[in-house]
């Protein structure tokens, strides 16, 4: 073996004069990361993201026609892997995004509040809590493709005042005598093992989960065990605890939630909004006896921020279910925020204004 110490070479002829320069080959290749091979410039992700409007009676448009409206809003999500950084910029700024309209609405005159949006069966597809409506987003426009009942015995509204549900109406191809139906008040939906699962927000009896294929075949799960063990694990027990949000993680086999509002106390409308949840909880088992729950993390945020509550999150992807990236309301300031941080709570994008009205649903798109 060998080692190359110096080299003298003969560069130039300056003015009649050899130089001589001396190189040095003592300079081994810098340290790098483990398994930084190719290419040399790390990956930077940036993903498009969007979110629907719930703005309750404001939907209406005004001037007494039968139409209700929302607002789509899209932008960006950069993630780097390597930094944890996360920076999100809207395509309108704090502007509020596409206005579209729908003549769908309940017995009582509201409709296209909708309270999320996600994924499925590659369809882009909304949940409005006021009809029980989930609307399909294609080329621009959003088509009403199912509505869901509030549970198999309750669907049909011979006798809906005994019923926690909206009213709607559902007329067929056919020109029958309308359907009235009591629908769910759909506050969150999520995929699991290709089947679309939208549920309530678990108080005061809301406790039917239904799953939905593809092809519109809905199964309905009773949640009740699980509503109860959720509020159990934090200690609210003979309070209450409203569910907006809701993601099942395929790569940790759970459903995640984040609790809008929960409270040892029994359900005060007045003192309501004083009641936001910082918890992340998880649940397993289910379908079985005795579910399991776990609270995951408390997350980390300014004390500035109490006034917002969580609407609805995602996993950031390629971020191995680790990131989440979650809406926030504010009833005082009436603004929807957007935040980041780690399944163990610890805070990557503070806490950042979208827009001056209450945004419920947000998607990767």
């Amino acid at each position: 073996s060998f080692q190359l110490i110096n080299l003298v070479v003969l560069v130039a002829t300056i003015n009649g004069v050899y130089s001589d320069v001396t190189i040095d080959f003592n300079n081994p290749l810098p340290a790098v990361e483990k398994g930084i091979t190719y290419p040399i410039t790390k990956t930077v992700y940036e993903f498009r993201i969007a979110v629907v409007s719930d703005l309750e009676t404001d939907s209406k448009v005004p001037g007494g026609n039968n139409a209700w409206y929302t607002y789509y809003k899209k932008g960006y999500l950069t993630y780097d892997p390597n930094s944890e950084e996360v920076s999100v910029r809207w395509d309108s700024g704090e502007e509020r995004g596409d206005q579209y309209y729908t003549n769908d609405a309940n017995e009582k005159g509201r409709g296209f509040e909708l309270s999320e949006i996600t994924t499925f069966d590659g369809h882009l597809i909304a949940a409005d809590d006021q009809t029980g409506i989930l609307y399909v987003y294609e080329k621009g426009i959003f088509k009403s493709w199912l509505a869901v009942p509030i549970s198999k015995e309750n669907s049909d509204a011979d006798s809906p005042d005994h019923h926690p549900g909206e009213v709607i109406k559902e007329i067929n191809a056919n020109g029958d005598q309308p359907k009235r139906t009591v629908v769910m008040p759909i506050e969150w939906a999520t995929v699991k093992d290709d089947h679309l699962y939208v549920g309530p927000n678990g108080r005061d009896g809301l406790n039917f989960v239904a799953k939905i294929n593809k092809d519109r075949q809905i199964e309905f799960i009773d949640w009740e065990k699980n509503f109860k063990a959720l509020k159990s694990v934090v200690g609210v027990e003979s309070g209450y605890m409203v569910h907006e949000s809701c993601v099942y993680s395929d790569v940790h086999k759970k459903f995640y939630l984040l609790p809008k509002r929960a409270s040892e106390k029994a359900f005060n409308e007045e003192t309501d909004n004083e009641n936001n949840s910082n918890w992340l909880l998880s649940l397993t088992d289910e379908n079985g006896d005795k579910p399991t729950v776990k609270k995951e993390a408390v997350i980390v945020q300014h004390p500035d921020y109490s006034d917002r509550a969580y609407t609805s999150f995602r996993f950031i992807p390629n971020s191995n279910d680790n990131l989440i990236v979650a809406l926030q309301s504010s009833d005082k300031l009436n603004a929807t925020y957007i935040t980041v941080f780690t399944i163990d709570g610890k805070s990557i994008l503070n806490s950042t204004k979208v827009s001056d009205i209450q945004y419920e649903g947000l998607e990767f798109i």
